[in-house]
């Protein structure tokens, strides 16, 4: 499973996963008054997709998340519990982001330095992503990115323990933030983008995202291919039924 995910440095969503994406360019955002520039100028589509071609979806490192709303998360699903990341995760989360199939459709795959850095660094620091954990197993077998891009605009993304694809647990995390995102949370709109387009697209359909443009040979793949890049989200109305 692979899914909408994001990469650190490269840029790229993530799977579950579901969503790997982009390569990034972070340098460019560093130019003054960049970032100021996109919001002024962009509206919230283009800032996504400028954000995510040069930055990646696992680590965003120059991204604007929005530190004040960081999200303190716990919830239980039949089969998981999803929570906010703890150092000691770095293990678990190695065994995902330092898998070369895992990352496939995101980056080369992590060291465990890396891995422990980007831990620390983004899941926690920034609280840019939440574990998602296999109760029987007692272990973290999903990286499901989520955090808030602008006022009610949130995004997502996965990377899944190769070990457990297949088996619904993409969906079931994946699901279960989005309805907390809607009920709790009041999200207006939830985002994400990836250039796998087999099975992350059918995730995200399965979700309830829709299609909302297709970007033609936007973005190159690990291999240095220029590939297509696919954009989905869903509204609040969408998932509830129609609000104001």
């Amino acid at each position: 499973g692979i899914a909408m995910q994001g990469c650190p440095d490269s840029g790229f969503l993530i799977p579950g996963l579901t969503a790997c994406i982009a390569p990034c360019r972070p340098s460019l955002l560093k130019q003054p008054n960049a970032l100021e520039w996109i919001r002024r100028t962009s509206s919230i589509w283009s800032c996504f997709m400028v954000s995510y071609r040069m930055l990646g979806l696992l680590q965003r490192k120059n991204r604007n998340i929005r530190m004040e709303e960081t999200i303190h998360m716990y919830l239980e699903t039949p089969r998981m519990l999803i929570r906010n990341f703890a150092q000691s995760d770095v293990y678990d989360l190695h065994d995902i982001l330092g898998d070369e199939e895992t990352m496939e459709y995101c980056e080369p795959a992590y060291s465990l330095e890396k891995t422990g850095r980007f831990l620390k660094e983004f899941c926690i620091g920034r609280s840019g992503a939440v574990a998602a954990v296999q109760k029987e197993a007692q272990k973290v077998i999903g990286y499901i990115l989520f955090h808030s891009l602008d006022d009610g605009i949130y995004e997502i993304g996965w990377f899944i323990n190769r070990k457990y694809w297949r088996q619904g647990y993409a969906y079931e995390a994946c699901s279960s933030i989005i309805r907390y995102a809607f009920e709790e949370l009041n999200a207006h709109k939830i985002i994400a983008e990836t250039i796998e387009n087999k099975r992350s697209i059918n995730l995200m359909e399965k979700l309830g995202m829709k299609l909302e443009g297709i970007q033609r040979s936007q973005v190159k793949d690990i291999h240095g291919c220029w590939t297509d890049l696919y954009l989905y989200g869903m509204l609040k109305k969408e998932h509830s039924g129609p609000a104001c």
